[in-house]
C-alpha cells in the first residue's frame, strides 16, 4: 500500500508533579482517516499495554496527534488514565528510573529507536534488574509498539514507523528535523521491540 500520511503521537503524562512524554510515528496506509481516528486507534491499541505496567503515580493526561506535514493541525484529546499496576500501596521509582525499549527497523535506512516508559514499582525491580514475573506485560507492550493498528474500521489503516530526520543548515548551524514533505521522507517500519532487562536511568541514557 501507499503512504497516504505519516502521523506523530505525543503522550503526555505526569509523575510526582513533573511533565514526561513519549512520541510514536505512524505512516498511514488508508485513505479518508481523521486525526480522530488516529487517537482512537492507539487509546485502544496501545495505552492499554502500557498502563498495566505503570503504577498509579502516573498519570496519562493528554494526547497530541497531528500530520508531521500539516503541524499546525493538531487533535488533542485531555485524560485522566493512570497506571494499572498494583494499588495504592506500592512505592514508585523517579521519572528517570524506566522501562526501556529498543525498536528495529526492517533494513538500515534509519538508526533504531527508542522508548522509555517510567511509573516503574519499586517492587517490580531488584538491584535495578527487571522482574521476571513483568515478562508477559513487557511482551505485550513490545507487541503493541510493533502492531500495525485498525483506524476508522479499517484493519491495518497505520503501522508504526522510524521517521528519518531531514538535515537543515541555518547560519551555519546544523540540525534535524522532521521531513515536510513526503517526498522527502524515508521511514523504516518497525519490526521489532527488543526489551531491556534492566530499569533506564538518566545514567545509562549518557553513555
Amino acid at each position: 500500500m501507499a503512504t497516504v500520511d505519516v502521523i506523530e503521537i505525543k503522550d503526555i503524562q505526569t509523575l510526582a508533579g513533573q511533565e514526561l512524554m513519549n512520541v510514536y510515528f505512524y505512516e498511514v496506509l488508508q485513505p479518508g482517516l481523521t486525526l480522530e481516528d488516529y487517537s482512537d486507534a492507539f487509546l485502544a491499541d496501545v495505552m492499554p499495554a502500557i498502563r498495566d505496567a505503570q503504577t498509579n503515580d502516573l498519570v496519562h493526561t493528554q494526547l497530541d496527534v497531528r500530520s508531521i506535514y500539516s503541524p499546525s493541525a493538531t487533535y488533542t484529546v485531555f485524560h485522566t488514565l493512570p497506571g494499572t499496576r498494583f494499588g495504592t500501596d506500592h512505592e514508585t521509582l523517579p521519572r528517570h528510573d524506566a522501562f526501556s525499549f529498543t525498536l528495529s527497523g526492517e533494513d538500515n535506512s534509519t538508526r533504531p529507536g527508542g522508548k522509555r516508559l517510567a511509573g516503574v514499582a519499586e517492587d517490580d525491580q531488584a538491584d535495578g534488574v527487571i522482574s521476571g514475573t513483568l515478562a508477559t506485560i513487557l511482551g505485550a507492550i513490545a507487541d503493541a509498539f510493533v502492531a500495525s493498528l485498525t483506524a476508522g474500521g479499517l484493519a491495518d489503516a497505520m503501522r508504526p514507523t522510524i521517521v528519518k530526520r531531514v538535515i537543515e543548515v541555518v547560519e551555519g548551524v546544523t540540525r534535524y528535523k522532521l521531513p515536510e514533505t513526503l517526498v522527502a521522507t524515508v521511514l523504516n517500519t518497525i519490526i521489532d521491540a527488543g526489551i531491556g532487562i534492566l530499569v533506564s536511568t538518566q545514567n545509562s541514557r549518557k553513555r
